[in-house]
């Protein structure tokens, strides 16, 4: 079974549509994605309705932004009431607040020396999330540097680095209860590459049992940007604490990275209580 549970669109910060990223998924095979954009909702029903159409499951989805330990956290939220008011609210929240952060990181590139206006930023925008990849694709458009992927160094905007500015949204307590008001299910985002106040990367010991105190019910132990090491301690960790293992490519743009390059072919057994847990609608 191929899945992947974890994919951007032009209503966060992808490339393609949720319909193109729809039917591009339903080509190569899959039977069961995801789309999570960042802290929105506006993407699911064109990308469940193309999906529909070559017979592809999906369940509701988003990416919600929070506070822990200093640090930028990501939580994926499943099978959420997507008109559940505390949900709507909280996102809308993010929103404002992703608005207010990035003012503050342009007056600290102009700082550094790399003015940017607002406006430049959102003109960068396909959907209603600001996030820092719009920034960088200004900064390339500025000619201040040559890829996307330039921005997110230690110079710039990378997390803890000279032009970072903490989120400065809900902790992930609030986050995690709201999705459970929703009806949905939370799960930790890539924590391999979660850096917190002091610049440690990687969630801790300590940290995840923080967050299986808060509830969390499973974790992202299969990502691309996750080495070996991650894989095997997080996968530990899911089974020490009886959380279900999930897998996502974390797509936005580019080659699309297909699971066998991120999940080691004897641990795709994992998988299966994933699909089966998230695909339940």
């Amino acid at each position: 079974m191929l899945l992947d549970c974890h994919l951007h669109s032009t209503c966060s910060d992808g490339s393609y549509t949720p319909e193109q990223l729809a039917f591009v998924y339903s080509q190569l095979g899959y039977s069961f994605v995801v789309l999570t954009d960042h802290d929105t909702v506006a993407g699911l029903r064109p990308f469940a309705q193309t999906l529909r159409q070559y017979g592809v499951k999906t369940t509701t989805g988003v990416e919600i932004t929070a506070n822990f330990h200093g640090g930028e956290l990501h939580i994926l939220a499943y099978r959420i009431d997507t008109e559940n008011t505390s949900l709507l609210e909280l996102l809308e929240q993010i929103q404002k607040a992703r608005i207010e952060r990035a003012h503050e990181i342009l007056s600290m590139l102009e700082k550094l020396g790399y003015p940017l206006t607002i406006e430049e930023v959102k003109l960068h925008m396909t959907g209603q999330v600001l996030g820092r990849p719009h920034i960088a694709k200004a900064m390339v458009t500025r000619g201040y540097i040559k890829t996307v992927r330039d921005a997110f160094t230690p110079d710039f905007l990378a997390d803890q680095g000279k032009a970072f500015v903490p989120p400065s949204g809900p902790e992930a307590d609030k986050v995690i209860k709201t999705i459970k008001q929703a009806g949905g299910i939370a799960v930790l985002a890539h924590p391999g590459i979660f850096v917190d106040e002091n610049g440690r990367m990687g969630i801790t010991s300590k940290q995840f049992i923080e967050l299986c105190d808060m509830g969390i019910d499973g974790v992202e132990v299969f990502h691309p940007k996750h080495s070996s090491n991650d894989i095997w301690e997080y996968l530990r960790l899911c089974r020490e604490f009886g959380l279900f293992v999930s897998c996502g490519s974390d797509f936005h743009e580019g080659e699309i990275v297909r699971i066998s390059g991120y999940v080691p072919s004897e641990l795709w057994g994992e998988l299966k209580r994933c699909s089966e847990v998230l695909s339940l609608v």
